[in-house]
């Protein structure tokens, strides 16, 4: 048996990684899926939803850009648009 996690940000914003402009306007989402140690003996996933925003600043050359998660750094198990 295995238990699985949903999580979103509540961010409201996110900052370009082109050229740190914040922006509202979500162009987006998708889902990856994480997995985490075993916990009690069962299997963990974590289902990450996260935003693609669209970049406010005419003079940035990334149109859009993903939102950071903190913690991230997590060992993806698969990834897919949805």
């Amino acid at each position: 048996m295995s238990a699985t996690l949903s999580v979103r940000s509540s961010a409201p914003a996110a900052a370009c990684s082109g050229c740190g402009a914040r922006s509202a306007r979500v162009h987006g989402r998708y889902r990856r899926s994480l997995a985490d140690s075993p916990v009690a003996g069962r299997g963990v996933k974590v289902v990450v939803t996260v935003r693609r925003f669209k970049c406010v600043n005419d003079a940035c050359c990334q149109t859009t850009f993903s939102e950071q998660v903190p913690g991230g750094r997590c060992r993806a198990v698969s990834s897919r648009s949805g």
